[in-house]
């Protein structure tokens, strides 16, 4: 009415009319067609790298995972009972083994799992179902990959010492010794598992006995119980009450390749601030950690070698 005296006035009115008449249609057409060019894009692709989720090693999902995994993301953004909601009454199984860590660190009792995990609430944790941790805490349809098995660590300051698992000790602090080999009855032997992800841009493994796989390194404040502030310790993974948070228990592990000791590794902790190193204490024997660099006190030989490429540079 206010246009009817002018034509220009007129004129613009109708050309606003069509445009948002066009916008409406183009918006349905859109919502029409999003599941169907969802579905033709994952036609295309027969089989997902999972770094385009999350970064990891050996980590894929196939197509049919990947859809599935869609549809868990859309239950989790429609449904009342959410994937990482502590209400949840359909929890599934996980793992606290060297091979797979179910944990990613993150806790549910007042909010829900953050997306960015892909965990699933149970106990106030967050926990990946059939899957596992990645060292940046989110979880991964890939078990952790074993990069060497069955091997010892020798010193390379005190060649001679060797580290081992202690059967009987206080505080399951790790030790070295010199003694024949066969005293040690295989508590002087390692696995070497490599976790999916990376954490502050660096690659994580998780260290093992191989004769009690659920025990495994980890570098923690001694808190004034021995001669440094740090220790490297020996911890059980089967404790689904109170788990370990996956940066306790995965450590950095690295080449020495680059400074000329091709045979040479490191073993350090994850270092959120700076990584503590593992190194034998003269006199004691036993593992303690720096927050410096220790030294060939800190550096080991694994026998057999690991395969080449295999870790990182330090």
């Amino acid at each position: 009415d206010e246009c009817a005296s002018s034509s220009d006035c007129a004129l613009a009115a109708v050309q606003l009319h069509a445009a948002k008449h066009a916008n409406q249609e183009e918006r349905s057409n859109t919502s029409s067609n999003s599941s169907g060019l969802q579905e033709g894009a994952l036609e295309e692709q027969t089989d997902v790298s999972l770094p385009m989720i999350s970064q990891g090693p050996e980590a894929r999902y196939s197509k049919e995972q990947l859809v599935k995994l869609l549809e868990l993301h859309q239950q989790r953004m429609n449904s009342s009972e959410r994937w990482g909601s502590s209400s949840s009454s359909t929890a599934q199984p996980f793992t606290l083994a060297s091979s797979c860590y179910g944990f990613t660190g993150g806790t549910c009792a007042f909010a829900s799992c953050s997306s960015f995990r892909m965990a699933q609430c149970q106990a106030g944790k967050c926990m990946c179902p059939g899957g596992c941790a990645g060292a940046d805490g989110r979880c991964y349809n890939s078990p952790n990959l074993l990069v060497a098995s069955s091997f010892i660590l020798t010193n390379v300051q005190y060649p001679s010492y060797r580290m081992y698992f202690k059967r009987i000790t206080t505080w399951g602090q790790m030790g070295t010794s010199s003694m024949p080999s066969f005293s040690f009855m295989g508590s002087d032997l390692f696995d070497l598992y490599r976790v999916p992800g990376l954490f502050n841009g660096k690659a994580l493994f998780i260290v093992a006995s191989h004769k009690w796989p659920s025990y495994v390194l980890a570098i923690r404040a001694t808190t004034g119980t021995a001669f440094s502030p740090f220790g490297t310790y020996s911890v059980e993974l089967k404790d689904t009450s109170a788990p370990w948070k996956p940066e306790d228990i995965m450590l950095r592990v690295c080449s020495m390749g680059s400074y000329g000791k091709h045979s040479a590794i490191m073993i350090g902790s994850a270092g959120a601030v700076k990584t503590i190193w593992a190194y034998v204490h003269m006199g004691s024997w036993s593992v303690y950690g720096s927050i410096s660099n220790p030294g060939e006190g800190g550096e080991w030989s694994p026998n057999p070698p690991m395969p080449y490429g295999a870790l990182p540079p330090c």
